[in-house]
């Protein structure tokens, strides 16, 4: 991986911490320039305070843009100003800006809903079509897109956001094929639960049911995320899926699904139990 991304230039989204900023240290460290992108600049300079120190030349870009990712217009018009930072051209995109918040069904307001997918699956169209011109025009790139485990397989508490992670994934298989001919390549990374601060904030609301479901999975670092993701990038692969567990687990749902939802049923419905026999 040490030398695919020298004098790559990369835009991210959702850069200022957690997975995005992570690919964006590891981007520097191989001599990539790099433009983070996220919706408050407070956020961004402190994180181009903490990447700094990561450039490993004189001649490298690190530049921030904030953005609303989910603001059409807002997006169209920044344009000019990111392919100014990256010197004319954005070579690999990475749209990582993601939020959620999770709760049963009836208890997220339908705001909730318009706000996830406005951010989570639009935010990745408005930048990716925004951007897409000037690659075309370049004839190559990489496109990358952050969707998530909960993008393949759904549980408890998950609704709004599961279904924002599931419409990328159909969204990348029709880009794959769009730009076929013109030598731009598509990824999907399916990340399990991260230790990230969207993570912690999750966490604070995250039903119990949900906990009872997802508890169990191990927490991975963005660290070794944004390596396997760029591992994955490096060698073009379309899926990237980081870590063994994850693997697996998006194995067993596409391989077996049905034994995949008595399983999930299973741990439901064993919590509960559990609950009912306290409430006694």
């Amino acid at each position: 991986m040490s030398e695919v991304f020298a004098d790559r230039r990369v835009f991210i989204t959702g850069g200022s911490s957690g997975i995005g900023k992570a690919l964006a240290g590891l981007l520097l460290d191989q001599g990539a320039h790099v433009c983070i992108a996220a919706r408050g600049q407070a956020r961004l300079d402190e994180a181009l305070t903490d990447l700094r120190p990561r450039l490993a030349g004189p001649t490298q870009r690190l530049t921030s843009v904030a953005l609303d990712v989910g603001d059409r217009e807002a997006v169209e018009q920044a344009v000019p100003t990111i392919l100014d930072a990256l010197g004319g051209r954005v070579d690999l995109l990475i749209n990582n800006a993601g939020i959620t918040c999770p709760a049963a069904v009836l208890d997220t307001p339908p705001e909730l809903y318009d706000a996830i997918m406005r951010v989570n699956y639009f935010g990745t169209v408005h930048v990716t079509r925004a951007l897409l011109p000037s690659m075309i025009d370049a004839g190559r790139g990489q496109i990358a897109i952050v969707s998530s485990l909960a993008g393949m397989i759904g549980i408890y508490g998950y609704s709004a956001y599961s279904a924002s992670k599931f419409a990328l994934v159909g969204f990348a298989e029709c880009l794959r094929q769009d730009l076929l001919a013109h030598g731009i390549g598509v990824s999907v990374a399916f990340p399990p639960d991260t230790d990230t601060p969207m993570l912690a904030d999750e966490n604070r609301i995250k039903p119990a049911q949900t906990q009872a479901i997802a508890g169990n999975v191990k927490v991975l670092s963005p660290e070794f995320v944004a390596r396997s993701i760029l591992v994955g990038l490096g060698k073009g692969r379309h899926w990237i899926i980081p870590g063994f567990g994850s693997k697996f687990s998006c194995f067993m749902a596409r391989r077996f699904p049905a034994l995949t939802r008595w399983t999930l049923d299973a741990q439901l419905r064993r919590f509960e139990r559990k609950q009912l026999a306290r409430g006694r």
